[in-house]
C-alpha cells in the first residue's frame, strides 16, 4: 500500500510539472504552441477523414449515413489541410471567437446591470465596469487578433503555471499530512 501511495504520489508531482513546462511554453513562445496545436490537430482531421472514406469505397453501402459520413470524411480532411497549409490561421480563428463571446457576454451583463441598477442594488456599477471592460477587451481582441491571441495563449500559460505550483505545494502538503495521520494510526494500533 505504501509503495502504491509513493507512486500515486510521484505520478502526480511528475504531470504537475509536465503542466507547469507546458505553462511555461505557452508563456514564453506562444506562437510556436499554437502552431504546433494547429499541426497536430490538421494531422488528426486529415486521419479522422480518411477511415470514413476509406470505408465508403471498402463497403460501397448507399444510404444518408453512408453519405453523410463520406462528407464528414471530405471535411475533416479539407479542414486538415487549411491547418497544415496554414497553421497560423487558429492563432486567428480562436482569439475571434473569444471576441464575439466576450462582446456578448458583455452585452448580457450590461443589460444585468441595467436591471440591478432598477432594482437599487448597490453593485450594479462593479457588473457594469467589468461588462465595459469585457466589452473593450472583446472588441480589440477581434480587430487585432493575432497580437490577442498571443496575450490569451500567454496569459493561460501563467494560469497553468500558478495552477500548477499550487497544485506541487497542495500535493507535498496531503503527503505531510497522510504521513502524520499514518503516524497517529500506528501510535493507536501499538497501544495496549
Amino acid at each position: 500500500m505504501r509503495d502504491l501511495t509513493k507512486r500515486i504520489f510521484w505520478a502526480s508531482i511528475a504531470s504537475t510539472l509536465v503542466m507547469l513546462l507546458f505553462g511555461i511554453l505557452l508563456f514564453i513562445f506562444p506562437e510556436t504552441v499554437i502552431k504546433s496545436v494547429a499541426i497536430a490537430m490538421g494531422v488528426i482531421f486529415i486521419m479522422i477523414g480518411v477511415i470514413p472514406i476509406i470505408n465508403y469505397f471498402r463497403f460501397r453501402a448507399t444510404g444518408f449515413t453512408t453519405t453523410f459520413s463520406f462528407l464528414l470524411g471530405i471535411f475533416c480532411i479539407v479542414a486538415g489541410l487549411i491547418l497544415l497549409m496554414n497553421e497560423n490561421i487558429l492563432g486567428t480563428i480562436i482569439p475571434i471567437l473569444t471576441g464575439v463571446w466576450m462582446i456578448i457576454n458583455s452585452i448580457n451583463r450590461i443589460s444585468i446591470s441595467m436591471d440591478l441598477r432598477d432594482d437599487k442594488i448597490p453593485f450594479w456599477v462593479i457588473t457594469f465596469i467589468y461588462a465595459i471592460l469585457t466589452l473593450v477587451a472583446g472588441v480589440l481582441l477581434i480587430l487585432d487578433p493575432v497580437n490577442g491571441g498571443k496575450l490569451v495563449t500567454k496569459t493561460i500559460g501563467i494560469i497553468i503555471c500558478v495552477y500548477s505550483a499550487l497544485d506541487v505545494i497542495d500535493l507535498i502538503l496531503i503527503r505531510i499530512k497522510a504521513k502524520k495521520v499514518v503516524k497517529e494510526v500506528k501510535k493507536i494500533i501499538e497501544e495496549p
